[in-house]
């Protein structure tokens, strides 16, 4: 009666392989990270800007959102929350010039009513792009990319 099965030899082999192929395939898998560190630093920025947004309805006050594009963070001071952005991610404001300095700096404000003064974020990694939308009227937080 012969017994079946794999020897030692044939299993090593499949491992080797199996390791050989796992490493030509992972450095694929890494390019696609600044994708998904985006696109989550994205949906977390559009979810601080609604929170701040639902916070000056709640609370019946104004609330500013901070963002600097140096620094790489936008800070929301009234609920104490600060969001830093992945690294080689870049970013770009476009809010009411009397509400900042340019590209580098800005403030978002949110009212009472839920409106807000407006503006963009441009978030960039590579060839991708992520763009958030604060519209004045509504402060509604809306993403595309």
């Amino acid at each position: 009666m012969a017994q079946r099965g794999f020897t030692l030899l044939e299993l090593l082999v499949v491992i080797a392989i199996a390791a050989l192929l796992f490493g030509l395939a992972a450095p694929r898998l890494t390019l696609a990270l600044p994708g998904v560190e985006l696109r989550g630093d994205a949906l977390q920025l559009a979810s601080g800007l609604r929170a701040a947004r639902g916070e000056a309805i709640y609370r019946n006050r104004e609330v500013s959102v901070l963002l600097d594009a140096d620094s790489r963070q936008v800070v929301v001071p009234a609920l104490s929350r600060r969001t830093t952005l992945s690294e080689g991610i870049e970013a770009r404001y476009a809010a009411p010039r009397q509400e900042g300095d340019g590209a580098a700096r800005a403030v978002i404000r949110f009212f009472p009513d839920g409106s807000s003064t407006g503006g963009a974020i441009a978030l960039r990694a590579g060839e991708r792009l992520y763009r958030i939308d604060i519209h004045w009227l509504t402060g509604r937080v809306r993403i595309s990319g």
